[in-house]
């Protein structure tokens, strides 16, 4: 969602001025851990894969002021090629987890979620515990494309 103004340069370009409020989820793969038994356990949840994904997951609202410039093809073209620049910064985090995928019993893909910041869990880098989060969704953001109007 977002609200901007857009100031026209004539046949030449046009320069956005833009807001943009977001909702989203970013997601980061940490590997897999392999059973050396006959079944892999999660919060009374029994993977028998023999190996379970991990990924870290965080849910979040991020706030983004941007400027955009467009330039058309051609003066009457519905077409322009656009850059952006912006930075953004989150609002408000929802939750910062693991999320552990594999097969069940009979080989039906089950997931199951844990808080990193659970006493039972232990999350660590170079040996060092990590206690803060491991996802940052804020600096400097850059895009380019090809816009279409219809």
């Amino acid at each position: 969602m977002g609200i901007g103004h857009a100031v026209n340069l004539g046949q030449v370009a046009t320069i956005k001025f833009l807001g943009v409020c977001s909702y989203g989820k970013a997601s980061i793969g940490l590997g897999d851990i392999y059973q050396n038994e006959d079944f892999i356990e999660v919060n009374n949840i029994r993977f028998y894969s023999p190996s379970v994904e991990i990924n870290f997951v965080r849910s979040h609202i991020i706030a983004r002021p941007e400027i955009e410039l467009a330039i058309p093809f051609k003066s009457s073209s519905k077409t322009s090629v656009f850059f952006r620049g912006g930075y953004q910064f989150p609002l408000k985090i929802y939750t910062n987890r693991l999320e552990f995928r594999g097969e069940n019993f009979y080989g039906e893909n089950i997931r199951e979620e844990e808080s990193i910041f659970s006493n039972n869990l232990t999350i660590s880098h170079n040996e060092q515990p990590i206690t803060s989060n491991v996802i940052e969704m804020k600096g400097v953001v850059i895009e380019g494309g090809l816009s279409v109007s219809f």
